[in-house]
């Protein structure tokens, strides 16, 4: 059970206001009620009373429900209490934990990391298996909107231990940031759940989250989490680097200007983000883009198309070989210019000479000062050598 508050643990108004913003009535109530679309709103039999017919209608342009049948009706926090028969704060806890809200509290403090097992909230009388067995069984849309992402963008900027972690690792050598290219791209902070191998138990994770517009879906992203990258040494071995759940391979221009005549493309996020910021800055008509699946995968070729060619690729560097003795960032290029037939060529990644840090890339050579004016000089050579093929 939760223990009760007390004044100085007391949520703090702002809080209560956040996830109230931030939980969507449509995913709470769908997580107990299957629900059907039904012209703007959605309906299905109330969870509230005994019925056959369905008199329970949710809205999500209201962020309502009610019930013409019993009269049942509120917000998700509402929701939350009256179908699991949790108190007020513990139905706060519950949508911060699902919405990853930091729970912060009216003597200043805050929780980064508000989950607490369902279990330990419930009444005793309210089984787990219930709430598992009335959850529908539907594919869930794991897009998100400009409305989320503006969340999570001032998640991260949020007073706390672990968005100081994020802040500083973005800022940092790892990938040296400004506060205005994480602005420009909305990067937000984003909590990812794992099974720790050793306990058995369900562990929450903060990282920092891209978000990738959804080809053909205007104003719905992909949300693609790069969890703890501040965890050095001590990582443990059941957290994976990045968590892109229900992200396909797709293509991401990070920057593409009207009347663009060429792209750029680099083997991840990172690297299209601060090459694109570059060439905002400088006013170039050079696309910059990447695939959300890395080097490994080629992105459908109806999107690589769409963007302005011939297209160029800046992949890693110094690639340790790997099983099939090939180096990754040398293949996943080859095949990405195969499949543009003629209109894609490989530009190595400006590299210092005796360079033997493995997988250099574009961020690493921005690091080291290299300029505008020594990225444009390899897609020159790049298109009078066709065969060039090794970065080093």
């Amino acid at each position: 059970m939760v223990a009760q508050l007390s004044v100085s643990q007391r949520i703090h108004p702002d809080t209560i206001e956040f996830v109230k913003q931030r939980a969507d009535i449509v995913e709470v109530v769908s997580e107990y009620v299957p629900l059907k679309k039904r012209g703007q709103e959605y309906v299905g039999l109330c969870p509230f009373h005994d019925e056959k017919t369905a008199s329970f209608s949710v809205s999500p342009t209201k962020q309502l429900y009610r019930c013409f049948g019993c009269g049942a009706g509120g917000n998700a926090i509402s929701f939350v209490m009256g179908h699991l028969g949790l108190k007020f704060a513990s139905a706060v806890y519950h949508l911060a934990n699902k919405f990853s809200v930091p729970v912060q509290y009216e003597n200043g403090t805050i929780d980064d990391q508000p989950r607490r097992e369902l279990s330990d909230s419930l009444p005793h009388s309210q089984s787990r298996k219930r709430v598992v067995e009335a959850k529908p069984k539907q594919e869930k849309d794991t897009t998100v909107d400009d409305a989320y992402i503006r969340r999570s963008h001032e998640r991260l900027f949020h007073p706390g231990e672990i968005q100081q972690k994020a802040i500083n690792w973005l800022t940092g050598t790892a990938r040296n940031f400004t506060h205005q290219i994480i602005a420009h791209y909305r990067l937000g902070l984003e909590s990812v759940r794992y099974k720790n191998d050793d306990s058995g138990q369900w562990e929450d994770w903060w990282g920092i989250a891209i978000f990738i517009p959804v080809p053909g879906r205007k104003e719905r992203y992909y949300k693609k989490v790069r969890v703890a990258p501040w965890l050095v040494g001590d990582r443990p071995s059941y957290i994976k680097d990045w968590h892109q759940k229900g992200v396909p391979a797709t293509v991401w221009a990070a920057y593409n200007p009207e009347g663009a005549t060429q792209t750029w493309y680099t083997e991840g996020e990172w690297d299209a983000m601060a090459l694109g910021y570059l060439a905002q800055c400088q006013g170039e008509k050079v696309a910059i883009a990447c695939s959300t699946g890395g080097c490994g995968s080629v992105p459908p070729v109806d999107q690589l198309n769409a963007l302005p060619l011939p297209l160029f690729t800046w992949f890693d560097r110094n690639d340790a070989v790997n099983k099939q003795g090939l180096r990754p960032g040398d293949e996943g290029a080859r095949k990405l210019v195969e499949v543009l037939s003629g209109r894609g060529f490989v530009a190595p990644v400006p590299m210092p000479d005796g360079c033997e840090i493995k997988g250099w890339d574009v961020s690493d050579a921005l690091a080291l000062g290299y300029q505008w004016e020594d990225f444009r000089l390899e897609p020159r050579q790049a298109k009078r050598d066709r065969n060039k093929s090794n970065y080093c």
